[in-house]
C-alpha cells in the first residue's frame, strides 16, 4: 500500500493504478506505475527522483522502466 513521489527533471508524476499481470516479472511483489508528462522527459540524460512517502513498512526498488509511448 506503500505510495511513492516520482520527479523526471523536477516534474511530479501522477500515480496510476497498479500492474496487475506480473509474471514478466519473477520474484517482484508489486509493479507501481505513474504517469509522466510528455515535457518532462528532455532529449540526452534525465534525472528521476524517487521517494517513498511515510506512513507504511520500507519498500526496496528493485527495477525502474521508463515506456514512452506516443499520443
Amino acid at each position: 500500500q506503500s505510495q511513492f513521489e516520482i520527479l523526471i527533471n523536477g516534474q511530479r508524476c501522477t500515480p496510476a493504478a497498479d500492474l496487475t499481470d506480473l509474471s514478466l516479472f519473477p520474484g517482484i511483489a508489486r509493479a507501481v506505475q505513474h504517469q509522466c508528462s510528455a515535457g518532462s522527459v528532455r532529449d540526452g540524460y534525465n534525472q528521476i527522483h524517487i521517494r517513498q512517502l511515510p506512513g507504511e513498512p520500507e519498500q526496496k526498488i528493485a527495477w525502474l522502466e521508463l515506456r514512452i509511448m506516443p499520443r
